[in-house]
């Protein structure tokens, strides 16, 4: 009875369908849009250079649904391949096995691909593509031209299939040998399927908290600019207020300092010990020497000394 049960949990796991995520990378012209075209029974000629990438690639193999999400292969756009690491069950990667003069630009590739912590112990599937072309490099080969060898002495879990993903004219067939790679890439994963899972799981939570703290400290450096752009325009008004504030003061001093010269008398009579500018006729009167005047009286007068050179007339 429990060898049945337990063989009945084992066949409705394995019947049950399963969502399994692969990104499909390789240099540009390498036919990666071609080959996942390929997979899903397409014979695509006409293809475009894949810029950015492409996530919309979904298709059923046995009791698996597939998520392929197709990355560019320029220079500029393999600087992002590392954002969809967390979230596969395993790789898909694309060579021009024709293309002898890129082979070590794409070991390069490859080894950085390999030696990710994310990826590390996922299963690899290597496609080497355009076999019909001229000095296309055969399986065996290219794995040593791209290093694998090394990498399954240490352990790595990885499969190099020849193909054409693009058939001779006329002919509308898929090639087999896709198919082949696909099965052998499925195979691997659902031998570690669990540990696959729990390990996608683990890591796109922690991609996931890295990117919500990024976002916050984003959020925070924004709220800080602002604040910052803020205070310097309340201080920018506040010094304008002050400046105006403080010509208007200056404008009402001003005004002050005219009223006030404007309210003193102009003639200098009021000024003790001046002398009025005399009239013709007027006698001039020392106030310091006159006589102080009797009571009702007028002041006394005094006669107006002799002009110079003359002798004075005695007196009687």
């Amino acid at each position: 009875m429990f060898t049945l049960l337990s063989n009945l949990r084992k066949y409705v796991a394995e019947k049950r369908e399963r969502s399994a995520t692969f990104v499909l990378v390789g240099l540009d012209n390498a036919g990666k849009t071609t080959v996942v075209k390929a997979l899903q029974g397409q014979v695509v000629r006409d293809t475009r250079p894949t810029v950015g990438f492409q996530r919309g690639n979904q298709f059923k193999v046995g009791n698996f649904m597939l998520k392929m999400s197709d990355l560019g292969g320029g220079a500029k756009i393999r600087k992002i391949w590392d954002s969809y690491y967390a979230e596969v069950h395993g790789v898909v990667y694309v060579v021009d096995a024709a293309d002898a003069e890129r082979l070590d630009e794409s070991r390069q590739c490859l080894q950085e691909l390999m030696a990710d912590e994310r990826i590390a112990g996922k299963p690899i599937l290597l496609f080497a593509n355009k076999q019909d072309l001229p000095g296309a490099l055969g399986a065996a080969e290219l794995s040593e031209r791209l290093g694998l060898n090394e990498a399954a002495a240490r352990g790595g879990s990885h499969n190099i299939v020849a193909c054409q993903a693009l058939p001779d004219e006329g002919v509308e067939t898929v090639d087999a040998r896709l198919g082949d790679g696909m099965s052998w890439l499925l195979g691997s994963a659902k031998k570690q399927w669990k540990d696959l899972s729990e390990r996608v799981e683990r890591q796109c939570a922690e991609r996931d908290e890295i990117e919500r703290v990024k976002r916050e400290e984003k959020r925070a450096r924004v709220a800080k600019m602002k604040a910052e752009r803020a205070a310097a325009k309340e201080a920018e008004a506040a010094a304008a207020a002050q400046a105006d504030a403080a010509e208007k003061g200056a404008g009402s001093a001003g005004s002050a300092e005219g009223a006030e010269a404007g309210s003193k008398p102009a003639s200098a009579a009021s000024s003790p010990g001046k002398v009025e500018e005399l009239l013709p006729g007027q006698i001039a009167i020392d106030e310091g020497d006159a006589e102080p005047a009797a009571a009702g009286g007028l002041p006394p007068l005094k006669a107006p000394p002799p002009p110079k050179g003359a002798t004075p007339e005695p007196q009687p």
